[in-house]
C-alpha cells in the first residue's frame, strides 16, 4: 500500500514507499560508529534515504554522492532488511 502526500513523494519502488517498511527491519539500516541510524536503503532497489530530523516521519532521497557526504561508505555498518 503506497502512501500519498509530500512526505512519501520521493520514495522509489512501492516496497520502500510503504510506510510499514520504514525502519522496522524491512529496509537496510546504515549505522554510524555509535550505532545510530544515519541512512536507510531499500534492499530491493538500493535507493538511499536520510531521515529528516525535524520531528516528522519524512525521509529525503539521496544520490550516492549525497549519501557519501553524509556518512562515507567506508564507515557504514549495515543492518540488512528482511525484504
Amino acid at each position: 500500500m503506497r502512501s500519498e502526500g509530500p512526505q512519501f513523494e520521493l520514495w522509489g519502488r512501492d516496497y520502500c514507499a510503504d510506510p510499514n517498511n520504514h525502519l522496522f527491519g524491512h529496509v537496510d539500516q546504515i549505522l554510524d560508529a555509535t550505532g545510530g541510524v544515519v541512512l536507510i536503503r531499500c534492499p530491493l532497489c538500493q535507493t538511499i534515504y536520510q531521515p529528516a530530523y525535524d520531528g516528522t516521519d519524512r525521509f529525503v532521497r539521496l544520490t550516492a554522492n549525497q549519501a557519501e557526504n553524509v556518512l562515507p561508505v567506508r564507515l557504514w555498518r549495515v543492518v540488512p532488511g528482511d525484504a
